[in-house]
């Protein structure tokens, strides 16, 4: 199907004021809906089952190669990155983006780890090794099949915080989560369903899916419409809502979120972007680059590491930044 291309008098008075009442206690209790909310659910007493070997080591931190026993089904691949130093570590959970891996943020990792920031990254379930690897959108795969496998990725990114709580030295009060794509769609729900951190930053996250392959106006998009047709995409579509993250934005609270977007994001529109983040609930914020999807812009990471840092209450962080940035002024100027 796509996979080749992938992924609102007295009666009027009293209705109103039931409707105000019904929106204050959402606003209080931040909880989705049961349904939504159940799919995600995992036994988290279970034994986590870690192997962890050393993979690197850096000046500022190691760098462990990890699996461990997925909720859902085989093993979880990953890293996860601990600082050298001592004290007290916040922690990240990073989610990379569908064509990507554990390591599209190990860089941005090591970096944190020398303000003494731990963090973990995973591999989803396509595109880790066999025996645990599951295909997704494909030609032998089916609507059902791939919302289970997606699923499957947000319940092991889950899990993560339970893997990163579990490493000696982190402060589990000063948890963040970043993602990028995908790991964006992921968090919206993560930060709707699991309230552990204490930041989330959405990079360049698909609204949903009729934004991206219904409305979508990319040569891709348009493409995969006219191979697949609209009442087959309609029907994926049935499928796979019921994991837009505009669903899921708005009982994000307590949890601040920052959206990061690209101004020439050829995937989907700015007023879908726009959308999605006036559904979110407060505190939240949003950043706009001139970039593609990729949002390979260093002001963005710059801008995520200072938000971060404010919100997580790591200084340390901040002045690393400024002097990555200082030192590379001065290369520049050699």
């Amino acid at each position: 199907m796509y996979r080749a291309g992938i992924l609102l008098a007295m009666d009027f008075r009293r209705i109103s004021i039931l409707l105000i009442v019904a929106v204050a206690f959402t606003a209080q209790a931040q909880n989705v809906s049961p349904d939504l909310g159940k799919m995600f659910s995992y036994n988290s007493a279970a034994p986590l089952d870690l192997q962890k070997r050393v993979f690197d080591h850096q000046p500022s931190a190691t760098i462990y190669d990890v699996d461990f026993a997925s909720p859902k089904d085989g093993r979880v691949t990953g890293f996860i990155v601990l600082p050298t130093s001592s004290g007290l570590h916040p922690g990240i959970v990073f989610g990379h983006w569908g064509q990507g891996d554990r390591l599209e943020f190990l860089p941005e990792a090591l970096i944190y780890a020398r303000a003494g920031i731990a963090s973990i990254m995973i591999d989803y379930p396509w595109v880790r090794p066999q025996p645990w690897r599951k295909p997704l959108f494909t030609a032998q795969t089916s609507d059902e099949q791939d919302k289970e496998t997606e699923i499957q990725a947000i319940v092991d990114l889950r899990r993560s915080f339970d893997v990163l709580e579990a490493q000696p030295g982190v402060d589990a009060t000063r948890l963040a989560y970043v993602g990028h794509s995908f790991g964006a769609q992921f968090g919206a729900i993560l930060t709707a369903v699991d309230k552990r951190m204490a930041a989330s930053v959405l990079i360049t996250g698909v609204p949903s899916y009729r934004a991206i392959f219904l409305e979508g106006k990319s040569p891709d998009a348009i493409a995969i419409r006219q191979q697949v047709g609209i009442e087959a995409l309609t029907k994926a579509e049935k499928v796979m809502s019921s994991l837009d993250a505009i669903r899921y934005v708005p009982f994000a609270a307590p949890v601040p979120l920052l959206f990061q977007f690209a101004e020439y994001e050829p995937s989907f529109s700015k007023e879908a972007m726009q959308a999605y983040f006036d559904a979110a609930s407060q505190p939240k914020a949003i950043r706009w680059y001139p970039a593609g999807h990729e949002l390979n812009d260093v002001q963005a990471f710059v801008d995520r590491s200072l938000w971060i840092a404010d919100r997580l209450k790591i200084p340390a962080l901040r002045s690393e930044i400024s002097r990555q940035f200082k030192l590379q002024r001065a290369a520049s100027a050699r």
